[in-house]
């Protein structure tokens, strides 16, 4: 099971200061958690010098997120 440390990104904070998105890297790829409008959270893969990324997965919260990350990735 892989450990990420997640990094929130500043720019996508509510105004409120809550984060909606978390990014970590392995080296070769960037993996993001991202909130969606429905309150769940995208687990979502880039891979490093490519442009775009996908969606891997879907969670209900952002530790069943974090966990399916480090299970899967």
């Amino acid at each position: 099971m892989a450990k990420f440390d997640w990094h929130p990104i500043l720019e996508m904070d509510l105004e409120d200061g809550t984060h909606t998105c978390y990014a970590a890297t392995d080296g070769n790829w960037f993996i993001w958690l991202t909130q969606i409008s429905d309150d769940t959270w995208d687990v979502e893969l880039g891979c490093k010098g490519a442009e775009g990324f996908t969606t891997q997965m879907n969670c209900k919260t952002l530790t069943s997120a974090k966990r399916w990350a480090a299970r899967y990735l």
